[in-house]
């Protein structure tokens, strides 16, 4: 049987380590809405976390958010259960995405998570800074994602604006997800 962990979103209760999950959202205070939470559940659990975060979505906003939903949540810092990188240092070498690269980076985040005694990950990122041709490299790593973790103790939530992503890529999106949540009007609802 596998181990269910909480995994933070609302309607979702449980969920398997290897879950490659997505969720769409319009507005910040939507995402916020599902990361801290999701992020909460880890940390409560003995999970390691990394959030990577964009321009529009800072790390103040995330800790003043974090800081008011889990007491003790300075605990957390300080024994560093919780990261918070820009995009542009953990998804881009040189300026563009290399899937590889990226997968090995959160395979070394894993390892490092294991030995020094945590559960396992739980890794939240945001695409808000992806535009044109670089979808079809995002593509491609969502695509390596899905089949990697599902083998993995980790728990990853990939976050999209359904505002800025196109339509086709928001579809190709949610196919390459075992999970997916869609945030409207401060509601979240399952779509897979």
């Amino acid at each position: 049987m596998k181990t269910m962990r909480k995994l933070g979103i609302a309607g979702v209760d449980k969920v398997p380590w290897g879950t490659h999950a997505c969720h769409s959202y319009a507005s910040k205070n939507e995402l916020l809405a599902a990361l801290i939470p999701f992020l909460k559940a880890g940390l409560e659990h003995n999970e390691a976390c990394v959030l990577v975060t964009i321009p529009s979505l800072s790390s103040y906003d995330v800790v003043s958010s974090l800081q008011n939903a889990i007491p003790d949540f300075e605990n957390y810092l300080e024994n560093e259960q919780l990261e918070i990188l820009s995009y542009d240092q953990w998804y881009l070498n040189g300026g563009k995405i290399n899937a590889e690269a990226i997968l090995k980076r959160w395979a070394d985040k894993l390892n490092l998570a294991l030995k020094r005694g945590y559960s396992g990950l739980r890794a939240a990122g945001t695409t808000d800074w992806i535009s044109g041709a670089q979808w079809t490299a995002w593509m491609k790593y969502e695509e390596e994602v899905e089949k990697a973790i599902r083998q993995l103790r980790m728990i990853a939530l990939c976050n999209f604006s359904h505002v800025n992503t196109p339509p086709t890529i928001l579809l190709n999106l949610i196919k390459n997800h075992q999970l997916a949540c869609l945030s409207r009007k401060g509601e979240a609802r399952i779509l897979a």
